[in-house]
């Protein structure tokens, strides 16, 4: 996989991130509540520790489920690769993908709003889904949390599924849970700045042109992916008329 759509992956999480706090916050919130009695029980210190080790088991589930995603997705794209006849198919996801973080971008720039309703393509799996994390909660255990994770990543997200267009151009599972994995390991830095402890973060992804900056980025990444794609489109045009001509002239 291109670096490139790696580091637009990281930073589509990170820059996301106020995104992800309102989505997955609550569910940090709920890790640090449940631990409430266990400060008054065993202090404060062991408290925290075990409120980190929490949030940490939280979120590696989720980014499991994110790269288990990737790699289903890019099992696909890489599937259609192999296919000549399907060639103009991985083209046209390769646009999609473009036209996905050229919308995510002008969401996070604030432009785009109605991007948002890109979530509820998953909706109908969440309702299936989120009955499990009530049965999770309060997760005072790592098994708890692990699992509040795996099934908290199959929540409706556009940020995910905006993550989830480039795995699919990845033409690999390991590559596509790569582009999943740096999505999710960008997403870190805002789901931790739920706590106190990371109010600078979230003061920085809440500023304005911190995430108009982002959004533009993002947006001109998408755009140039499309480019590239339509460029390689007009190739292969113009290759096959020439391919078929030399065929015949072999038969004569």
């Amino acid at each position: 996989m291109n670096t490139t759509w790696l580091a637009a992956a990281a930073a589509m999480g990170f820059f996301g991130g106020t995104h992800c706090v309102v989505m997955c916050g609550g569910i940090a919130g709920v890790l640090s509540g449940g631990l409430v009695e266990l400060r008054t029980k065993q202090g404060a210190a062991r408290a925290r520790w075990r409120e980190a080790g929490l949030t940490l088991a939280y979120n590696a589930g989720r980014i499991a489920t994110y790269s288990a995603l990737g790699a289903l997705l890019g099992v696909l794209g890489g599937s259609i690769e192999r296919f000549p006849a399907l060639r103009d198919a991985g083209l046209a996801m390769r646009v999609l993908a473009g036209l996905t973080l050229v919308g995510l971008g002008a969401h996070l720039a604030g432009w785009f709003p109605h991007f948002a309703r890109l979530e509820r393509v998953g909706l109908p799996l969440w309702q299936r889904v989120a009955p499990i994390t009530k049965r999770l909660l309060p997760a005072q255990t790592v098994p708890a949390a692990v699992g509040l994770g795996l099934a908290w990543g199959l929540m409706p997200c556009g940020l995910v599924y905006s993550a989830l267009a480039i795995a699919a151009v990845s033409e690999s599972a390991p590559a596509g849970a790569l582009a999943m994995a740096a999505f999710g390991l960008g997403t870190l830095p805002a789901l931790l700045a739920a706590g106190a402890a990371g109010a600078q973060v979230g003061v920085l992804l809440r500023n304005a042109w911190v995430r108009r900056t982002a959004g533009v980025l993002v947006a001109v990444a998408g755009l140039m992916h499309v480019a590239g794609s339509a460029r390689q489109w007009h190739t292969l045009r113009e290759a096959a008329p020439a391919a078929c001509c030399q065929g015949a002239q072999a038969a004569d």
